[in-house]
């Protein structure tokens, strides 16, 4: 009886010793200057042109069997020979489309679980390396007053007020980006920018 009463004394002093500091993070922020999102971007910017460039030739390919195919006699061996292609055109032309959308999608869906992955991993990081016990999700005010949906997400967080130092953001990006130009063999950030030390007085993490 004497070590069970003791139990609930000794869990006490242990959230004592340990006192609850929280931070806040803004994700939306990350994943926005975050280099390998930002490479990223410019990568599908390049696929979606070449699988528009793609489509665009099928259309015009399947627009100019269909010409031919006004020109020529009804119900002749030629014309039956072309009506079978603009409609086999037609239909890859339509499962195209919606394979690509579909591959696009699910690549585009994976890489920003990835991505989030490695933001949660990073605020691990310097949360644990600065002494936080707690990030939130907080989103900042870019001053953007005439953006009604962003201005109506800000108010509607539960983080209303938050000291300035324990903004880990700008110390979660700049992790990120030495980490993930170290791998790529460069130096400097992708995001082209480094925090200033004014705005994220906290420690980076150890890598």
């Amino acid at each position: 009886r004497a070590s069970w009463a003791q139990a609930p004394a000794a869990a006490s002093a242990e959230k004592t010793d340990k006192a609850t500091r929280i931070a806040v993070v803004d994700i939306s922020h990350l994943f926005e200057n975050y280099g390998k999102w930002k490479d990223y971007a410019e990568e599908r910017k390049v696929e979606k042109e070449q699988i528009e460039a793609d489509y665009k030739a099928q259309q015009e390919k399947l627009v100019e069997v269909a010409t031919m195919l006004n020109e020529l006699k009804a119900g002749s061996p030629d014309y039956a020979k072309k009506e079978a292609e603009a409609a086999k055109l037609k239909a890859n032309l339509e499962s195209f489309k919606t394979i690509k959308q579909r591959e696009f999608a699910r690549r585009e869906m994976q890489m920003q679980q990835a991505i989030y992955n490695e933001i949660q991993e990073a605020i691990g990081k310097v949360g644990e390396h600065n002494g936080y016990t707690v990030v939130l999700q907080h989103l900042r005010s870019d001053g953007d007053n005439g953006n009604p949906r962003r201005l109506q997400a800000q108010m509607n967080q539960p983080v209303v007020w938050h000291r300035k130092r324990d903004d880990v953001t700008d110390a979660v990006l700049e992790y990120l980006n030495r980490r993930y130009q170290a791998k790529a063999g460069g130096v400097t950030p992708a995001s082209g920018t480094r925090p200033a030390a004014k705005k994220a007085p906290v420690k980076q993490a150890a890598e």
